[in-house]
């Protein structure tokens, strides 16, 4: 299977779970320029809710939310695309499976035929984990 890996920067913010929380924020990174490779969020226990992102230009994103008075915490890792396949997760798991690497977590999809999908293992896994998937 041929993939592009990429090693990325991860933001996460803890907000507000209210109606229009993603929607401000992600109309204000817009507003200013800021696009996003990949986004989840979730509500969680106590009336929050966490966004994680993958911004192209992660330096901008964090000035952006530091100017904003935004606390992000940030992390690397791993956003992997190619064309769909049956057993495209699959193959990517086992991979790092062999390496004796834990996944701590992921996300993924597909869409008209393509696979994207982002990972994220221990800081000091990234790199192994990175070459064994043929990282650009």
């Amino acid at each position: 299977m041929s993939l592009s890996v990429k090693k990325v920067t991860q933001l996460k913010v803890q907000v507000e779970d209210r109606p229009g929380q993603l929607a401000e924020l992600a109309r204000g990174a817009a507003g200013e320029g800021l696009n996003f490779l990949a986004m989840t969020g979730y509500a969680r226990e106590g009336g929050t809710a966490e966004i994680i992102a993958i911004p192209e230009d992660p330096d901008r994103a964090k000035m952006l939310a530091a100017n904003a008075g935004i606390s992000l915490e940030t992390s690397e890792a791993l956003l992997i695309t190619g064309d769909d396949k049956l057993g495209a997760i699959a193959e990517i798991a086992e991979k790092i499976a062999a390496l004796g690497v834990n996944i701590i977590a992921t996300e993924a999809i597909a869409v008209e035929g393509k696979f994207g999908c982002w990972v994220v293992v221990a800081p000091e896994d990234l790199d192994k984990v990175a070459d064994a998937l043929g990282a650009d």
